[in-house]
């Protein structure tokens, strides 16, 4: 007999719903789910402009955020178009209950698209394997937990997927915070999350912020502010006398082009400085005018080696030797 799954409607987390109470008041309000008005515990306060709590890598969330699920194009329904009306864990999508789609078809809630309904499990496949009858014929990656293994143990109620948690209390010390939207225990989903002087990025990890340079300290002593990152430099002023260049990585290097290279190391080799070679047209010793490894030698293959006396390149010093 097929296990009863929870209704087809798809139930908000109570995250989600604040965010959604928020996105019904004024503006402001909307403003304030993304970052409070003074410093928070996490991330860098926004007395420069950059907001803290409920912002990711600094920086307010282009659309709005939601402390479960980072920054999101959606609160309700209300923030989608007509292409994609449902709103889902913070996404537009084409459906989110089975009442959205129309000619017969059913929401499947993993992508939130209309689909043709299933009737058993052999209509199914892939991560979304279990026929949901009781669901009105939607295919489902779990029905109940018990369908999960032990690495996913919890059944989505939005997605009906198999996830690693679906609240932060399923999560362990080192990745505490539950990102909602994939189900997935993560260092940081918002800024928030991060301990004071770090932000959220990308990466779901927690990175060090700086707002002036004595926020930097180590190599990187310059404050990068429209991002927070420490860095060696942003101009050649803040470089020394033997690497006085402040090349694209933002590292000072002895040069940036040839022309500030002695003659005995003419070619700029980025990073590593002054070069013997990058090509052979640096050569112009015709007993060595072949460039290896950035030094000029006399050959790095039998070709170069035009003496037939000494036919053979030897390739550990890159000599002729007689064959």
């Amino acid at each position: 007999m097929k296990r009863s799954a929870h209704s087809s409607s798809i139930a908000p987390s109570r995250k989600h719903l604040a965010a959604a109470a928020l996105l019904l008041g004024t503006l402001a309000a909307a403003f304030v789910a993304c970052g409070d008005d003074g410093a928070t515990d996490g991330g860098p306060s926004d007395d420069g402009g950059i907001l803290g709590g409920c912002a990711l890598d600094g920086k307010e969330c282009d659309v709005l955020c939601d402390e479960g699920l980072g920054c999101v194009d959606c609160a309700e329904d209300a923030d989608c178009g007509a292409a994609a009306p449902a709103c889902s864990h913070g996404r537009c999508r084409e459906c989110a209950t089975n009442d959205q789609c129309g000619g017969g078809k059913v929401c499947f809630p993993k992508d939130g698209s209309c689909e043709d309904p299933c009737s058993a499990d052999d209509d199914c496949s892939g991560d979304e394997e279990f026929c949901d009858e009781d669901g009105e014929g939607r295919c489902v990656g779990c029905l109940t937990d018990e369908d999960c293994p032990s690495n996913r143990p919890e059944c989505d109620p939005v997605r009906s997927q198999c996830v690693e948690c679906t609240s932060d209390a399923a999560c362990g010390a080192a990745e505490p915070t539950c990102d909602e939207r994939e189900g997935e225990c993560r260092e940081c989903n918002v800024d928030g999350d991060c301990p004071s002087g770090s932000v959220c990025q990308g990466d779901h990890k927690c990175h060090d912020f700086c707002e002036s340079d004595i926020d930097c300290d180590g190599d990187k002593t310059v404050c990068r502010t429209e991002d927070g990152n420490c860095v060696e430099c942003t101009g050649d002023d803040q470089c020394g006398a033997a690497e006085p260049f402040c090349n694209e990585k933002e590292k000072c290097v002895e040069c940036v082009t040839d022309s500030g290279c002695p003659a005995d190391r003419p070619a700029c080799g980025d990073d590593k400085g002054c070069v013997e070679c990058k090509d052979d047209q640096h050569c112009d010793d015709p007993d060595r005018s072949v460039c290896k490894d950035e030094r000029c030698v006399e050959c790095d293959k039998d070709d170069d080696c035009t003496d037939p006396d000494r036919p053979k390149c030897e390739k550990k010093d890159h000599v002729c030797e007689p064959g």
